[in-house]
């Protein structure tokens, strides 16, 4: 029909069973799992004759590519394993991603889930990997790492996907008033900090004296993060963003920057 249908739970379970259990995971070997018709093909690949007249059989590459580029495989990866690796940004996985994966083997999705809903507080997160990079990091955890009552309200959480999806819209929409509010300090002050790409629930900023504004905003009641040189202010309720936002142009219009 030219329709494009989603993973039933079961096809779902059976795909993440499989990324689990083997090394490479062909398109072949996925429509043999999920036990697809002949007719049926994946959305995203090229099916077809190329122009020196063969046929093409996209289906012999893995769903996940193992080089430097995007990974050509990534849109049916998500679409199997669902929100446990969609993030704040929702994009698809880049050629960071990928250039991890060749390095590493493993796809790994640590906290994303319940992080980007705003359950941080749990300290609760997962990977998926191949087997000797989990055992290896199973040799070297804590045992008993993660308490009972995380497991379970982890476990509740996820099987509210409404609740999630409305917790993501009010950290986003959080986020973008923080963003917004910085990016105004930016063109007020010039030249005093430089904004960096955000994918998260935070902004990170660097700025010469960011050691100076930790301090001052400490100060002031307003907790933010100084490390590795960078500063890191995550986002809030409606208030307590702009508490934050009016506290940094108190210091900025005070301040002399650094080396004036």
């Amino acid at each position: 029909t030219g329709e494009e249908t989603p993973l039933s739970e079961e096809q779902r379970q059976a795909a993440c069973a499989v990324f689990g259990s083997v090394q490479s995971v062909t398109y072949k070997k996925l429509r043999q799992v999920l036990r697809l018709p002949a007719g049926c093909r994946f959305a995203g690949l090229s099916y077809g004759v190329t122009e020196k007249g063969n046929v093409q059989d996209p289906e012999k590459a893995d769903v996940v590519m193992r080089t430097g580029k995007c990974c050509q495989g990534t849109a049916c990866l998500r679409g199997i394993l669902g929100d446990a690796y969609e993030a704040l940004h929702e994009q698809r996985l880049d050629e960071a991603d990928a250039a991890r994966l060749a390095a590493t083997g493993a796809l790994s999705a640590p906290a994303a889930a319940l992080l980007a809903r705003g359950m941080a507080g749990l300290r609760l997160g997962f990977a998926v990997g191949q087997k000797r990079l989990v055992d290896a990091i199973k040799g070297v955890k804590s045992p008993y790492n993660v308490n009972a009552l995380s497991q379970k309200l982890g476990a509740a959480v996820l099987r509210h996907p409404q609740a999630m999806k409305e917790a993501l819209a009010e950290i986003l929409a959080s986020r973008e008033q923080l963003l917004q509010g910085i990016r105004a300090l930016g063109e007020a002050f010039p030249g005093r900090f430089a904004l960096l790409p955000c994918a998260t629930n935070f902004a990170t900023l660097r700025m010469a004296d960011g050691e100076a504004l930790y301090h001052y905003l400490g100060e002031q009641g307003i907790s933010i993060r100084y490390t590795g040189g960078l500063v890191r202010i995550t986002c809030g309720t409606a208030g307590e963003n702009q508490a934050v936002l009016t506290k940094m142009a108190d210091y900025f219009a005070a301040v002399p920057a650094k080396g004036e």
